[in-house]
């Protein structure tokens, strides 16, 4: 097994109890969009959606990641309701190197993240993290 400095690091971070957030993530670890993707190993594309127009369309969601790396819950923030059914329904296939280890264990993990939907193409992962890396003045 590969071990990733940013994964070391993340061992390395948390001394006393976990985090309980406000927007639901109870005892999970809340981590940023532009680190998770990090550790995607399986991705599913986005695919096309034709009835965009030339607007950019983002589907806003909530994640929840679980200690084994899989996927277990996709909860909607924002977005357009003829978008959010590709959206979530990739982000609920793609998997995970776990990120968050205390004490030996991983641990699950949650996060928001911003979709990108596209007319002619599928979104790729790449697009994906264009669209979460942090922006000033951005959310």
């Amino acid at each position: 097994m590969r071990v990733l400095p940013s994964l070391v690091a993340l061992s390395i971070l948390v001394a006393g109890p976990l985090p309980v957030t406000e927007d639901g993530c109870g005892s999970t670890v809340r981590v940023s969009a532009s680190l998770m993707l990090r550790f995607v190993t399986r991705f599913v594309s986005v695919s096309p959606e034709p009835h965009l127009g030339s607007q950019e369309n983002v589907v806003t969601l909530h994640v929840v990641v679980g200690a084994d790396g899989t996927t277990q819950l996709v909860r909607l923030v924002k977005g357009l309701p003829i978008l959010v059914p590709k959206a979530m329904d990739a982000v609920r296939q793609w998997e995970y190197t776990p990120p968050f280890h205390l004490q030996g264990r991983a641990m699950p993990v949650c996060f928001k993240i911003r979709i990108p939907l596209k007319k002619d193409s599928a979104t790729t992962l790449g697009e994906i993290v264009a669209a979460n890396t942090p922006v000033e003045g951005r959310e």
